[in-house]
This record gives structure tokens, sequence and C-alpha cells, in this order.
């Protein structure tokens, strides 16, 4: 079964201060659920509501893997889009799997992974992967 959810990747935790500023919190003030700390979640919501600034509508995939985002445009232009602080040994297949899967049901020829300081462009079972730092793709 493959499901695109509604989008709602939103931090729990207290941004603001009691005077109303905005405090500038470290990745590693997000943690996963062991404890360690997780990189990943703040470049995730950082890209999320980029993409919401921009109108397009968003979703997650779940299929036999995951991809973080799956974003219309206009009316049937759709991308894949996942986010990683970066793509190395431990998760690379992953993240690609994960792309990929969402590419092959939109009949995509393009994905994007999105990364902290990351650039490279690869073919992947005949389909083209950007990985681009986070603050290049929102320049």
């Amino acid at each position: 079964m493959i499901r695109l959810t509604s989008n709602a990747k939103v931090q729990k935790c207290k941004l603001k201060s009691e005077n109303g500023a905005i405090n500038n919190p470290s990745a590693e003030t997000f943690s996963s659920v062991s404890g360690s700390p997780d990189r990943g979640r703040l470049p995730e919501n950082t890209v999320y509501l980029q993409l919401r600034r921009s109108g397009q509508e968003v979703w997650y995939f779940k299929g036999k893997k995951e991809c973080d985002f799956i974003c219309r445009e206009k009316k049937n232009t759709f991308s894949a889009i996942q986010v990683s602080w970066e793509v190395g040994q431990q998760n690379e297949k992953r993240e690609v799997e994960g792309l990929l899967e969402a590419m092959n049901l939109l009949n995509l020829t393009k994905g994007t992974i999105i990364t902290f300081d990351q650039e490279d462009r690869f073919v992947k079972e005949g389909k083209t992967i950007r990985l681009i730092p986070g603050w290049k793709w929102m320049g």
C-alpha cells in the first residue's frame, strides 16, 4: 500500500522566549526518542516551511520506503525531495531508495536530496538525483 499523507512536520519545542524573541537553537537541540542528537529534524522542518511559503502542496510518501516530501507546484507538476544532514555510507541506500520509489510512482526523471553542505549529481536506475546544500536550494 502506498500512502501520500499531508505533511505535518512541526517542531514540538518552544522556539520563542518569554519576551517573544525567537531563540536560535542548535541542531543538537532537537533530539530523537533515544535522546541522541537528531540533526535531520531542523533542516527537514526548514525545507517544509520553505515549500509551504512558496505555495506548494506538500505530502509525505510511504511505500516500501519513505520519501520526505512529494510536492505539487502547479496542477500536475510534482517533485520528490529527501532531506538529510549528510548522505554517507550509513544512510545513502535508505535516502536514495526512498527517493527512487517515489520518483518511480510519479514517473519523475529528477529528484533532489537537500543536505547541509554536500553537492553532487548522479544517475541511478536512469534517474537523475541531485544533492544540494539547503542554503543553495533556498537561495
